[in-house]
């Protein structure tokens, strides 16, 4: 009966015991829970402030790429207008030497024209501030970005053409200038000069480089109004 009793005495304290472990678990549970809430949504605001500066980034980017191309087009239309003109006078020149005639005062244009430097200089801190820091990845328009490296790396090419321009002048054509015209009267020493064959190769020369440049600056300025309108369009 004793035995009986203390066991059934026993049976209160045993469902107590297991009612607080009980108790226990869900707390942990509910510990555990709230912790893997806190870590997730910081995880997540963190990961929503980090896009946010990224897109501002980008922004900022994209809006400084516009400025830049378009002081690029500003410049590319007035060097495109300057060598449109040499273009123009140089073709119509050839015509002349085509058909035999030879027109001195035409001739000293052409030679202003020869004398000229051709170096157009684009603005490319964006470009290099983007590229230095690493960031160029920022931009999240595969093609855009890709168009932004080729319209780049173009001017390379562009200033080795204003490279065989330029020192044809400086080795070909300025020697020929001092040796054959008086700069101070703006004429030619005499009337041989513009007749002999040197003359003839040099305008040549000349008139195949200044349309290879001309087209040049044609084609970045059409790249460039290109890229502006699409940037324009971000």
């Amino acid at each position: 009966m004793k035995i009986l009793f203390l066991s059934l005495l026993l049976i209160p304290v045993s469902l107590l015991g297991k009612t607080y472990i009980s108790s226990n678990y869900f707390c942990y549970l509910l510990d555990l829970a709230v912790v893997i809430t806190g870590v997730t949504a910081a995880f997540l605001l963190n990961s929503a402030w980090e896009k946010l500066k990224s897109r501002k980034l980008e922004r900022k980017y994209l809006d400084s790429f516009r400025d830049d191309i378009k002081q690029d087009l500003f410049l590319a239309e007035e060097t495109l207008d300057q060598n449109r003109k040499r273009y123009d006078r140089a073709k119509s020149y050839l015509e002349t030497l085509k058909e035999g005639k030879n027109n001195p005062e035409a001739c000293l244009e052409i030679f202003k024209d020869i004398a000229a430097i051709n170096q157009f200089s684009p603005k490319t801190s964006t470009y290099m501030s983007i590229v230095n820091s690493g960031n160029l990845s920022i931009i999240r328009d595969y093609k855009l970005k890709e168009k932004l490296f080729q319209y780049y790396q173009s001017f390379d090419e562009l200033k080795l053409k204003e490279k065989i321009l330029n020192d044809f002048t400086f080795d070909t054509a300025i020697p020929f200038i001092y040796k054959n015209i008086d700069l101070l009267n703006n004429r030619f020493i005499t009337d041989e000069s513009i007749q002999c064959t040197d003359f003839t190769n040099i305008f040549i020369g000349y008139n195949a480089l200044q349309t290879l440049i001309f087209n040049a600056y044609k084609g970045l300025k059409d790249s460039s109004e290109k890229l502006l309108e699409e940037l324009q369009g971000k």
